[in-house]
């Protein structure tokens, strides 16, 4: 039996009070059905409990039932001081999907900078709707929304992601 090396949360387990201190990266892995990447702007599987966010001209409907991956180095896992990315079981995070390459990206930390690169994917690495090639660093800033392969995220910094939560969990509108 495999399990994953980060423990992946729902985003109803994250907790209210404005706590997190961590970098999440927060989407839906979606079905292996589906025909295709996805855009920024498409989202299934939404429910009635969810909160519209705005990032600039972009929105994206965060629901309580969607995964959040905490993005932070846990001892044990890879020897990279980078963060690894990929459907292998030995990433630092690991997404369960056919379209994510075994080591599918990095995202190393430099202080509160954020920085992405591709692994040199099959499927590649796409921020806020532009390729990253692979080897080239991209920052990251919170609110941008981020796809390997067919599958959607978006990433937000410690006090992005506690107001969402603390907004969802009050039940109003961003």
């Amino acid at each position: 039996m495999s399990t994953r090396l980060v423990p992946m949360l729902r985003v109803s387990d994250l907790p209210a009070d404005g706590s997190m201190a961590h970098w999440v990266l927060v989407g839906q892995v979606p079905h292996e059905d589906h025909d295709g990447p996805r855009s920024h702007r498409s989202v299934a599987g939404a429910t009635v409990r969810a909160v519209r966010v705005s990032a600039g001209d972009m929105d994206l409907i965060i629901d309580e039932s969607w995964s959040a991956w905490s993005l932070v180095k846990r001892p044990g896992q890879s020897s990279s001081s980078d963060l690894l990315l990929g459907r292998g079981l030995t990433n630092d995070i690991s997404i369960a999907h056919s379209s994510v390459s075994k080591l599918h990206a990095r995202i190393r930390v430099e202080g509160a900078e954020m920085l992405m690169s591709d692994a040199s994917s099959s499927n590649g690495t796409v921020v806020n709707g532009e390729s990253v090639r692979a080897g080239d660093e991209v920052p990251l800033v919170s609110g941008d929304f981020v796809r390997f392969g067919a599958c959607v995220f978006q990433v937000f910094s410690p006090a992005h992601i506690n107001a969402i939560v603390k907004r969802l969990r009050g039940g109003s509108p961003v």
